[in-house]
């Protein structure tokens, strides 16, 4: 055989491995065993002290934003009930200041024309 030539080999076959060697926490891919998990590391004290306070800064300011969003609600509420004792005064002033049926207004409005 020639140097420069490719040379193939087969280290193992190519079947899918179903058990993980005994004592490693490995992730089986296909006919091969990767090298680890690695979105299981522990976070470094530095990172931990930093997303911490970046939690607790966001936790503060949704505690802002909804206590916003009651109060502004709770005004809402109340110009609400402000509008109804309103329409239910119009509504009573509007009984009591028209005696007279809608059709006889209807009536008195045929005989101008």
């Amino acid at each position: 055989m020639h140097e420069a030539h490719i040379v193939y080999r087969r280290e193992s076959l190519p079947r899918w491995r179903l058990q993980p060697p005994p004592g490693e926490q490995q992730i089986l891919v296909g006919p091969r065993i990767s090298d680890g998990r690695g979105e299981i590391k522990p976070l470094v004290s530095q990172e931990l002290e930093s997303f911490m306070r970046q939690q607790r800064d966001q936790q503060r300011e949704q505690q802002d934003l909804l206590g916003k969003v009651a109060g502004g609600m709770k005004q809402l509420a109340e110009q609400q009930q402000r509008l109804a004792q309103q329409v239910a005064k119009l509504e009573q002033s509007a009984r009591s200041d028209s005696p007279e049926p809608v059709s006889s207004i209807s009536a008195n409005d045929s005989d101008r024309k």
